[in-house]
């Protein structure tokens, strides 16, 4: 665990995280929703640059305000600016769906990802995840997704979650 992270995890304020993560997903939201609005008179690679600079800007302000700048030095420097290109490639590849695309179909195929990522575990990683083994899964009832499904329900957010559901009334069925 890196030491900013370290940091912030030690502090436990779940709230404030909370409300972090819903700030984070309205951020994206925004972005896609400017990046579509914006599709029809900006290049594509002119919008993929203006968003880095702007996040490399807010990202060095926050850890420069937390003191952490030399945590950026790496010994795999290289492999940091692959990622880095990769990750380009694949914000590029996905803004260009907007300008023929609606927003929402967009947004529902890059729910995908998750499916790709397993797909390619394999091949990229050596992970085993095969046909076998899911199928070998669903066979004994799915035990070890249970396993892993109620540790998940144990875990704190959940309890956050449902302190702050109690607080929105009108997410309830009951109307």
């Amino acid at each position: 665990m890196s030491s900013i992270s370290a940091t912030v995890a030690s502090s436990r304020h779940p709230g404030l995280a909370a409300l972090s993560l819903c700030s984070g997903v309205m951020i994206f939201s925004g972005q896609d929703w400017i990046i579509k609005f914006l599709s029809g008179d900006y290049p594509v690679h002119q919008a993929i640059a203006i968003r880095g600079v702007v996040a490399m800007v807010i990202l060095f302000a926050f850890i420069a305000y937390a003191g952490k700048l030399a945590s950026l030095r790496s010994k795999r420097m290289g492999l940091l600016i692959v990622r880095g290109l990769v990750l380009m490639v694949a914000y590029t590849t996905y803004y260009l769906a907007f300008p023929s695309m609606p927003l929402a179909n967009v947004v529902a195929l890059w729910f995908t990802v998750p499916l790709f990522v397993t797909a390619l575990a394999g091949p990229f990683l050596g992970e085993k995840v095969g046909a076998r083994r899911w199928i070998a899964e669903n066979k004994t009832g799915l035990k070890k997704y249970n396993k892993l499904m109620k540790a998940d329900l144990n875990h704190k957010i959940e309890k956050v979650g449902v302190k702050l559901r109690e607080r929105m009334p009108w997410l309830s069925d009951e109307r």
